[in-house]
């Protein structure tokens, strides 16, 4: 659940933050949302997303963008005798002076931070007190250590001489699949200025705030073929072989209907024009 907090000035000139990318110190914000009274958060990816970047579009990995914030000591990454992953943000304290706070429910559970996260994310055999982790920057000296860094820059761990027999056929050792190439921005514009060109005798847009965008962003989204401008004339061009969207049908009312882009990207009516099922009107 997220919550209302304050942002110092001084949050802005943070030197190390400032040297992440723009959208990795955007989440350093929003993660004082998502944390409880004490700077505790759960750190799954994608509840962190859910949460703090929802409708944001960014080529990082939420893990990714959360391993740099750890690199600069800003927030602690660790696993949960739960089997959860959970974080929390350092020097909390320092950013807020909560009003009665609650009391944190994921403080009480026995939590193996940094260094003693085996590969997957999970506790290791090795995360026992006698095990010593290297003192670093956002880290307390005495935390338990397998070898294994789970924060470096690209957010792949450091391999040894046994990577290969740790990791699963195309995993790394965190268990994280190669990334998927990333989808192209979604081009609102041209898109609209395409519906424009090839259906100049429906309704035009003049609106298309972020509702609106949300829409045509997941169906552009939603296959690589559609990510071209090609497909979308085509798929415009199929709205005009259709006469019920066209208007040139009317109902038993003897009221015509003609769409508009809005609707022709809402999940079901996209799905119902791609499969033709408007065709069967022509007579």
């Amino acid at each position: 659940m997220a919550r209302i907090r304050t942002i110092k000035p001084e949050f802005w000139k943070h030197e190390d933050l400032s040297a992440l990318p723009e959208i990795t110190h955007m989440l350093a914000a929003a993660l004082l949302n998502h944390a409880d009274d004490e700077g505790y958060f759960n750190a799954n990816p994608a509840l962190v997303k859910a949460e703090c970047l929802p409708l944001r579009e960014y080529s990082l990995s939420t893990q990714e963008m959360l391993n740099q914030l750890s690199n600069v000591g800003y927030i602690e990454l660790g696993a949960g005798a739960d089997g959860k992953r959970y974080g929390r943000v350092v020097k909390f304290d320092e950013h807020q002076r909560v009003n009665r706070p609650t009391a944190s429910k994921i403080k009480v559970i026995h939590i193996v931070w940094g260094d003693g996260l085996s590969a997957h994310g999970t506790l290791s055999e090795d995360s026992s007190p006698e095990r010593k982790g290297k003192e670093g920057k956002g880290r307390e000296q005495g935390k338990e250590s397998t070898g294994v860094d789970l924060s470096t820059a690209g957010g792949d761990a450091a391999t040894d001489d046994h990577a290969d027999n740790d990791a699963e056929e195309g995993q790394d050792l965190l268990g994280n699949r190669p990334k998927k190439p990333a989808v192209p921005n979604c081009p609102h514009m041209e898109i609209i200025d395409l519906y424009h060109e090839v259906l100049p005798e429906l309704a035009q847009v003049r609106v298309w705030e972020e509702d609106r965008k949300e829409l045509l962003r997941a169906r552009w989204k939603g296959a690589p073929e559609r990510q071209n401008l090609d497909w979308w004339r085509e798929f415009f061009a199929s709205v005009r072989e259709m006469p019920f969207l066209m208007g040139e049908r009317t109902d038993r009312d003897g009221r015509a209907f003609a769409c508009t882009l809005e609707w022709l990207v809402r999940p079901k009516n996209f799905a119902k024009v791609i499969e033709g099922n408007y065709l069967e009107l022509r007579r």
